[in-house]
């Protein structure tokens, strides 16, 4: 599942995973739970820089499901720095621009630990 509430930046991640992976998107940090709740994906891409995403919205995620792995990504490697609440709940993080190599990395690794 990706959680984007940009456009292109959802665009640009659907054309990478789709083929390989089904994806659902999750527009808001509102959507996020719900979706989770009804689809029940494998793992969980997440605009950090989502209004409304906070530490808090991570722990609603791991309620709902304890074991995704959850990938943030940013604008900004900083943010995850300065954000340390936000980053020590995360299973992973990556910055944009998105290295496809490295996303696919971290997808695999994650989905094979299941």
């Amino acid at each position: 599942m990706i959680a984007e509430d940009d456009e292109s930046s959802f665009v640009l991640l659907n054309v990478i995973l789709t083929g390989k992976y089904e994806v659902i998107r999750a527009i808001s940090e509102d959507d996020i739970v719900p979706h989770l709740q009804r689809y029940m994906p494998e793992a969980l891409l997440v605009d950090t820089d989502m209004p409304g995403f906070t530490d808090e919205t991570v722990e609603e995620i791991k309620k709902v499901s304890k074991d995704i792995p959850i990938i943030g990504i940013s604008d900004n490697t900083l943010d995850f720095i300065r954000n340390k609440e936000i980053g020590s709940v995360l299973d992973e993080y990556i910055s944009k621009p998105i290295n496809i190599k490295i996303l696919m990395e971290i997808l695999e690794n994650h989905l094979k630990e299941k």
